[in-house]
This record gives C-alpha cells, sequence and structure tokens, in this order.
C-alpha cells in the first residue's frame, strides 16, 4: 500500500502491518506527481522508497531482498523459540501479540508470544454490512479464546470513532469536527448502553475457558470506569438470570491512553486489574498532534520527554497498586526504546506477530540493571533530540540482533 495521507500509527498502517502487508504512508501530492502512465508500482517499505513503473532490475533487486528479510525472520523465530523470554540477568518480560481478527491466533503466535495481549474487537463491525449479533460476537471470541488457550487473550471493547467507522447503521454515523476529541470508545458505548451491553454478554459467555480478559479503551476519570464497570455488573445479572455460564473471576483492565487518565493513574490503579498504555493515542491526545494529518506528523514524537515521563508514572502507579501494566502501542515494537521501556520497569510489550521475533530476541540482550541507568539518565534529559542520540548510540550495542 502507498497512502497520501496518515502516518505510522494511523489504524490503516496498524492494520496492514497486522495483515503484514508493505505499506508507506503520509506521500505527499502522491497521485498528482505521476503525468506519465502508470504500469505498475513497487515498494520497500523497510527504506520508505516507492518505484512507480520499476525496471525488471528494482523487481529483482527487491525480491533478493524479501528473501533475505524473510530468512532472517525464520531465523529469530527459530531462536527465541529455545530462549527464556527474559533479560540477561533473569528479569522476566513477556511478549504478547496484538490482533484484529481470529485467523491471525496461528501456531507461530501460540508459538512465540505469551498470548493475545490486544484484540481490537472492532474490526468485527467495521468488517461487516450490518451490526452483528450477540450470538455472531461470542462465536468470534471464543475462537480466540480456544485457539490460544490456555494462555490469555485480552479483549478490548469497541473502540469506534475516530478513524474507525463503520457506515452501514446508523448507530455508527458521525458528524463531528474533531472525531479525535469525539465520542469514540467508552463515550460511544456509554451513550449507546444496550449495544454495549450486547458485546459485554458476548465477552462474558466467551470467557469460559477462564483465559480471557476485558479491557477499556479511552477511560479518563475514575467515575467513567466506574460507569462502564456498572454496564459490566449489569451484563452479569443478566446473563445469570438465564443461568448462562461466565468467567465470575473475569480480570478487568483499561488502556491508559489520555493525559487526564495519566494524572490519576493511582486512582485508577484501584479500580481495575491490570493497565495497558495506548501510546499511540497517548502520544497524539498529550502533543495535540493528530497523528493522521501529514502537515504535523514531524510534531508525532514518541521521544519526547513528557511522553517518557508519563510512562514512568504510568509504570510507577500500576506497580505500587500492585497490578499488572502492559504497552501495547507502537513504541512497544520499536527495538529504540526497548530498553528504555525494561529499565522503567515495564515487563509486558503487546505488539503485531511480525515484530515480535525480532523484540524477544533484542530483550535476551539486555541487561535490566543497565537498563535502569540508562532509563534514568534518559529521563533527565529535556529534548527529544537528546533522547534519541543517546538511544541511538545505545541501540549499536545491541545492532547484532536488530537486523530487519
Amino acid at each position: 500500500l502507498a497512502l497520501e495521507k496518515g502516518s505510522v500509527t494511523s489504524h490503516a498502517a496498524i492494520l496492514a502491518k497486522s495483515l503484514r502487508i508493505p505499506t508507506i504512508v503520509g506521500i505527499p501530492n502522491l497521485f498528482d506527481s505521476y503525468s506519465a502512465p502508470i504500469k505498475g508500482a513497487a515498494i520497500d517499505a523497510i527504506e520508505g522508497n516507492l518505484y512507480i513503473n520499476p525496471t525488471s532490475d528494482t523487481i529483482n533487486k527487491l525480491r533478493n531482498k524479501k528473501l533475505r528479510l524473510k530468512k532472517i525472520l525464520n531465523f529469530y523465530e527459530k531462536k527465541i523459540l529455545s530462549l527464556p523470554s527474559s533479560t540477561t540477568d533473569g528479569k522476566p518480560i513477556s511478549v504478547y501479540a496484538n490482533i484484529e481478527f481470529p485467523y491471525e491466533v496461528d501456531d507461530n503466535v501460540k508459538h512465540l508470544s505469551a498470548g493475545v495481549g490486544l484484540y481490537r474487537t472492532e474490526y468485527l463491525f467495521l468488517d461487516k454490512t450490518e451490526v452483528p449479533s450477540e450470538d455472531e460476537q461470542y462465536n468470534e471470541y471464543l475462537t480466540v479464546a480456544k485457539k490460544i488457550y490456555p494462555l490469555p487473550v485480552i479483549l478490548r471493547t469497541i473502540d469506534i470513532g475516530g478513524d474507525k467507522l463503520a457506515s452501514y447503521s446508523n448507530i455508527f454515523r458521525f458528524n463531528e469536527q474533531n472525531p479525535q476529541l469525539g465520542c469514540r470508545a467508552v463515550r460511544f458505548c456509554l451513550s449507546n448502553v444496550e449495544f454495549f451491553k450486547t458485546q459485554l454478554r458476548a465477552i462474558l459467555r466467551a470467557s469460559v475457558l477462564g483465559n480471557t480478559k476485558i479491557m477499556f479503551p479511552m477511560i479518563s476519570s475514575v467515575e467513567e470506569l466506574r460507569d462502564v464497570k456498572k454496564v459490566l455488573a449489569e451484563a452479569k445479572e443478566e446473563l445469570e438470570k438465564k443461568k448462562i455460564p461466565y468467567d465470575k473471576k473475569i480480570q478487568v483492565g483499561i488502556m491508559i491512553e489520555i493525559p487526564s487518565a495519566v494524572m490519576i493513574a493511582s486512582d485508577l490503579a484501584k479500580e481495575c486489574d491490570f493497565f495497558s498504555i495506548g501510546t499511540n493515542d497517548l502520544i497524539q491526545y498529550s502533543l495535540a498532534v493528530d497523528r493522521n494529518n501529514p502537515h504535523v506528523t514531524h510534531l508525532y514524537e514518541p521521544a519526547h520527554p513528557a511522553i517518557l515521563r508519563m510512562l514512568k508514572k504510568i509504570a510507577e502507579s500500576a506497580k505500587k497498586a500492585k497490578i499488572t501494566c502492559s504497552i501495547c502501542g507502537e513504541m512497544a515494537s520499536d527495538p529504540l526504546f526497548t530498553e528504555f521501556l525494561i529499565g522503567i520497569d515495564l515487563e509486558n510489550f503487546s505488539m503485531s506477530s511480525i515484530s515480535i521475533p525480532q523484540i524477544r530476541t533484542l530483550i535476551t540482550a539486555i541487561n535490566y540493571n543497565e537498563a535502569k541507568e540508562l532509563a534514568d539518565k534518559v529521563l533527565s534529559l529535556p529534548t527529544a533530540v537528546e533522547i534519541k542520540e543517546v538511544l541511538k548510540e545505545r541501540l549499536k550495542k545491541f545492532k547484532s540482533f536488530i537486523s530487519i
């Protein structure tokens, strides 16, 4: 795919990565730049190059590069099967898979990951021509739970809105000037309670195997979390009245992806069983940068000191409350940040399955105590430029582990 708009953290790009489709985004004036007839195109998504009407020599070079990368990926996959998922000094680090569709849970995901750390359930709705029934949802969720069993799966309730809209039903039609700040995720669900309860009942029914967890996105306050938990309690009560079984010990977690949630993370931690940090939206909302707007893409900066300090605060709040905390945004799969994230005591990473072999291999080369020292140094720096200089220099130490 070659797209004029969007960014590497837009949902179109994330979906393409999950489906292993080479993609380049944010190419200015893509369709206005070529007057000659376009007979074909080729993409080098590693380097970010798009070739219009490529020569046979270019195509052969790209095919050879693809074969080399496939061999490297296969090497990583085989290598990590024999390695513990821990640092050199024994710090356990779990790596989970992000998925959008049940068919993504294949043998590779089950063998290489610790489970499904993020199941984006909204794609079930986006992939249909009408709103799926409770039974349809239940069957989809149960399929994933069965395929990954006995490993866990975290089902995130529908995160509709923003750049993810389904036009086939009036319930999903929005007319908002700024949809990223509008009626999305739990805001949408709390405005459509019966719709929300249908999904919650389906998730609860699929939890009978005991390996399913529920996660709510875009939580901005304790009141909002209590509101969604109240609807969850109602869904449980409805199932109990009908004597329909579900896991009564099912864990409930939330995405931390709004600055307000970061500031009250210690309060939110008292109200749930786990955190998952959604860095894609957290960066967008913290830096006031639309991640789908190519005009401000250069301002979307994961290495911004404020972002890294927020991550530290979230991890500390979770640790103090003795709940688990994972990171599931694109930062989790970026080798530049792996050692830093381990250094601030994040022990659970969740990412597209294609990134798991490389990150797991890198983890086995990192020393936890050294990572803590690196994190302290990085957190003291005032600019993203200085931070990236330190992280890039540090990454050279692990060059043999990040060949892709």
